[in-house]
């Protein structure tokens, strides 16, 4: 179960990784796509920016709630979900969604130093199995953040010489 400043630091190398490789980056390296038949780079800093409900939506899980559920039924489907998020977003400049997402990390490390610790290591189900909130918190709200945009450096070789 990871603790509070183990999610606290996972967020901030989080924010740190999202700062750095996008930072910099021109309208036409954001255009390029980062996975087969996916995003591309700034599709993923959209996706990272709009991240808020997803951790409302894992916080609540945490706290007894349950899924959203799509209308006309059926089960949730998380790439559905993001690709909504992502289509909201992705039209805002570059710098505005590099700032939305530090927004919504900063806010989520304050969130989890309110949360008591029964939340924190319940057990949530998601569509991809079972996990402790507090590993959830901490693999989505900061590791998830490096893992997309070390996804980015390399589709763009921001890393060839290293």
């Amino acid at each position: 179960m990871a603790t509070r400043d183990e999610i606290n630091g996972a967020i901030q190398q989080g924010i740190a990784a999202v700062d750095e490789t996008f930072g910099g980056l021109t309208d036409e390296q954001l255009a390029v796509e980062v996975y087969e038949n996916g995003w591309t780079a700034k599709e993923v800093l959209a996706h990272l920016a709009g991240r808020q409900a997803a951790y409302d939506m894992m916080i609540n899980l945490a706290q007894g709630g349950e899924l959203p559920q799509p209308p006309g039924g059926g089960d949730f489907d998380v790439d559905h979900w993001n690709q909504q998020v992502v289509d909201q977003l992705v039209e805002k400049p570059r710098d505005e969604l590099i700032a939305e997402s530090r927004a919504v990390h900063e806010a989520l490390s304050a969130r989890i130093a309110e949360l008591d610790d029964e939340t924190l290591a319940a057990t949530i189900v998601l569509p991809r199995g079972e996990m402790v909130a507090s590993d959830v918190l901490a693999g989505s709200g900061g590791m998830h953040s490096v893992t997309h945009s070390a996804d980015v450096a390399k589709a763009l070789s921001l890393n060839a010489d290293a």
